[in-house]
């Protein structure tokens, strides 16, 4: 199919392009994975550990959609990564209202357990939101008007969206690496402890080359962040 050959194209494109990136995507999510896959833990850490897996999930499949093209479908998975993630953080903040944040439709209450503003995160996510609502108002004109010129819905191959999508994923991981070890306190062993501090130093490089230090500022208060 020819979609399928321009997604092809595009991919092949992207990856060379952004080498760097990928590099620090690999090595992120397999130290993860390395994480996570030790020996039996704390049956009270068990659902904390369902979700950070997801989350880690959510990564790998955003990746393989924004490398294709299918950018706002990358950033949804992202969400449930934001959404996974700091349900799981607050939980361990505050393990009275972990089930209530786990069964809220809204992040708010997770976030202010947290204390940490991610107000930037969640304008880059709504972002998205906004763009796809628009094409879908340009998809009603379009077929009131019988435009056959409209732009269809699928692949966008949109560097400029790849990259917003990909900057995000890797302050993701950041978080991920960086409170890994507070949320589960005997998870790691002493060389992957390494490689993750190795790691969340390559990451943290990544965000401090972004034009903006919104995601830089994020960084460095989960960096801080104390879970007891």
């Amino acid at each position: 199919m020819q979609t399928e050959a321009h997604e092809n194209e595009y991919a092949s494109h992207i990856i060379k392009k952004y080498e760097g990136y990928f590099v620090h995507w690999e090595t992120a999510y397999y130290v993860l994975l390395r994480m996570f896959s030790g020996g039996p833990m704390s049956i009270s850490l068990a659902p904390y550990k369902v979700m950070y897996q997801e989350a880690i999930s959510a990564q790998r499949a955003s990746l393989v959609l924004n490398v294709r093209g299918h950018h706002s479908d990358a950033l949804s998975l992202l969400r449930r990564v934001h959404e996974l993630s700091v349900k799981a953080i607050a939980g361990r903040i505050n393990p009275e209202g972990f089930l209530r944040s786990l069964s809220s439709s809204t992040l708010v209450r997770a976030e202010n357990t947290i204390g940490i503003s991610l107000k930037d995160i969640n304008n880059a996510e709504s972002s998205f939101v906004h763009g796809n609502k628009l094409r879908i108002f340009r998809a009603a004109h379009a077929a009131k008007t019988r435009d056959l010129s409209f732009e269809k819905a699928g692949s966008e191959f949109n560097e400029q969206n790849f990259l917003a999508t990909a900057n995000l994923s890797i302050l993701w991981f950041f978080i991920l690496l960086e409170t890994s070890p507070k949320v589960f306190p005997r998870l790691a062993q002493d060389n992957i402890k390494e490689d993750k501090q190795v790691a969340c130093g390559h990451l943290k490089r990544y965000l401090e080359g972004l034009p903006s230090n919104r995601f830089l500022k994020i960084a460095q208060a989960f960096e801080v962040l104390k879970i007891a």
